[in-house]
């Protein structure tokens, strides 16, 4: 069993507009299903006819253009402020995209250039260009130095290259036939890979969304799927329909959702990384002031003024640990709650004299009986103050607990205790196996996990014991003879099975 049913109190605690979205958005499919409703019913109930002028359509592709030629700017300034292939590849889509909005708007009012094909091409053009710009960050190859320099040097190749063609294009615009015709197999199959390059950024976006909760990359992820809607329209759609309008406007609220944020995020000297897709759980550890509740940062730099070493200990674990549970492919909203219940697991430690906090020997039997009370006061701690979900509370309370009931601070039953505090107890043993402390030296990587996995199916999970082994990197290790050894932050280890 991998963890009990959550409990009737998962949110009790929680407050603040997001909480109560989290019971909603508890996962991607959720959140994409619950963001296509209102598109997905503006799109079926546009089936009307409607006149309007040619100058009024331009208008309101013009607004679409402004926006992406107002974030385009920003972004490659700040792409060349950080030499990261993410800056750079938003930067280029954002360009290529205003780009063609901005040839959309000059061939759709009357004049010299007012070209019905140039415009439609552009249509059918502009959301999937800029999807698939962005859908090539996923490769490898482009986080090498040299690639991120050549993706950042592009962009202004790529704005030459598309004005001269399209200065090009515009001189035979009498030529340009408006294709595909909306509704033809042509248009639908244009519209086939849009969407599918579409969707991958929705899904990037919608898994980043759960992962870190920011209000931000909710509208990043609401935007991608309501692009896809836009873009059915588009395809679609005639000139003098009210499904024209709709889907126009729908791609304008779509593009300025999706790409706003991402210009906002890199003003701010900040990572923007829903429409990428390459945040890991580990990144929210590494920078938690900006991905976690704010609680979580004023918690640590109390625990840290408190004792360093136990914080920098924290931060060890918790990466550790989020590592596991994304080898073990657990949900987004499990990894952040993993990351920050690895953050706080030894809050209670605040409340652990310094004298015994900070002992530079072995303990006695009455100074470990007080350590062992850490975990029972974070809970408490964590409690008083709030926004803090029952998994949370459950990892701090628990990451001592073993699956034999020899655990502490309830001696609970392997039934009781989530998977994620079985992960948080493995990387919590380990870490501290394998850490010099003033009591004694570190222990090598190899004699700390033959230890955990004389364990396994004991006190520790084997499914966790073989994530650590492969998070490690420790498929091959020395038999170790086993030491007696009393760890004052894991229990206490003999080397044989409890």
């Amino acid at each position: 069993m991998d963890r009990p049913a959550p409990s009737p109190a998962l949110h009790a605690g929680a407050a603040g507009w997001l909480q109560p979205l989290r019971r909603q958005f508890a996962s991607q499919r959720v959140l994409l299903a619950l963001s296509a409703a209102p598109p997905a019913l503006a799109i079926a109930s546009s089936n009307g006819v409607t006149h309007s002028t040619p100058v009024a359509r331009a208008a309101l592709v013009g607004i679409s253009a402004a926006i992406l030629v107002i974030v385009t700017i920003t972004t490659s300034v700040q792409a060349r402020r950080r030499p990261d292939t993410r800056s750079a590849l938003m930067s280029v889509s954002f360009l290529a995209m205003a780009i063609v909005l901005v040839a959309r708007v000059v061939a759709m009012v009357p004049g010299p250039l007012w070209s019905p094909g140039i415009s439609r091409v552009g249509e059918m053009a502009t959301l999937p260009l800029g999807a698939l710009v962005l859908a090539m960050s996923a490769a490898p190859e482009l986080r090498q130095r040299r690639r991120v320099e050549l993706v950042a040097q592009s962009g202004p190749a790529l704005g030459l290259f598309m004005s001269v063609a399209l200065i090009l294009v515009f001189s035979a615009a009498d030529s340009v036939r408006p294709i595909p015709r909306p509704g033809s197999d042509a248009a639908l199959a244009v519209f086939a890979g849009g969407a599918f390059l579409l969707g991958v950024l929705a899904r990037r976006a919608a898994r980043t969304a759960v992962l870190t909760e920011r209000r931000s990359d909710f509208v990043v992820a609401s935007g991608a799927i309501a692009s896809i809607f836009a873009f059915w329209g588009i395809a679609n759609a005639l000139r003098n329909t009210t499904l024209w309008w709709t889907a126009h406007v729908l791609e304008l609220f779509g593009l300025a959702a999706m790409c706003i944020p991402a210009a906002r995020d890199l003003r701010r000297q900040s990572s923007s990384r829903p429409l990428v897709g390459d945040l890991r759980a580990s990144d929210i550890v590494a920078d938690e002031e900006s991905f976690l509740d704010g609680r979580v940062h004023h918690l640590m730099l109390q625990l840290g003024r408190k004792d360093d070493v136990t914080e920098d200990h924290t931060r060890r674990v918790a990466t550790l640990a989020v590592k596991m549970g994304e080898h073990l492919g657990l949900d987004p909203a499990a990894l952040r709650d993993l990351a920050a219940g690895g953050l706080l697991h030894d809050i209670g430690k605040l409340q652990t004299p310094d004298q015994i906090l900070k002992k530079p020997a072995a303990l006695t039997d009455a100074e470990y009986e007080i350590i062992k009370r850490h975990p029972a006061e974070g809970r408490r701690m964590l409690s008083s103050v709030g926004r803090f979900n029952e998994r949370v509370l459950h990892l701090v309370e628990s990451h001592h607990e073993r699956l034999d009931g020899g655990g502490y601070p309830n001696g609970a039953p392997a039934s009781s205790i989530y998977l994620e505090a079985r992960i948080l107890a493995v990387a919590d043993v380990f870490d501290a196996l394998t850490s010099q402390r003033p009591y004694r030296v570190a222990w090598p990587a190899d004699r700390a996990f033959e230890v955990i996995e004389r364990e396994s199916g004991s006190a520790f999970d084997p499914r966790c014991v073989e994530a650590l082994r492969e998070v490690i990197g420790l498929h091959k290790y020395r038999r170790a003879l086993p030491t007696p050894w009393r760890d004052r932050d894991g229990g206490k280890h003999s080397g044989k099975v409890a």
